[in-house]
């Protein structure tokens, strides 16, 4: 089996995944949430990551995006940076 956890890092116990992981109870794992995140960097799921071996995938919350979204962001900003100099209203400021 494969677990996949794209949901929210606090549904799963993470210590028994890993554990689950360690002792081949299960075949692998692919998360983009953690339960703490950023991931610390020494949690256990670092180094099953670095394994190829232990088939698990390790993601920054960022399984949602594709190439265009990145293409489509950073147009986004580029435009607002020439609003901005161009002394024009920039889309989504936020005023504090």
């Amino acid at each position: 089996a494969l677990f996949v956890n794209t949901a929210r890092g606090k549904l799963v116990d993470q210590p028994a995944l890993v554990a689950a992981l360690e002792a081949r109870k299960i075949g692998g794992a692919a998360l983009d949430v953690f339960y703490d995140e950023p991931l610390p960097v020494d949690d256990p799921l670092h180094a099953l990551h670095e394994d190829i071996d232990m088939n698990v995938l390790l993601t920054p919350h960022s399984a949602w995006q594709g190439h265009w979204t990145h293409v489509r962001d950073s147009l986004g900003i580029w435009l607002n940076v020439l609003r901005a100099l161009r002394g024009e209203p920039v889309e989504y400021r936020i005023d504090t």
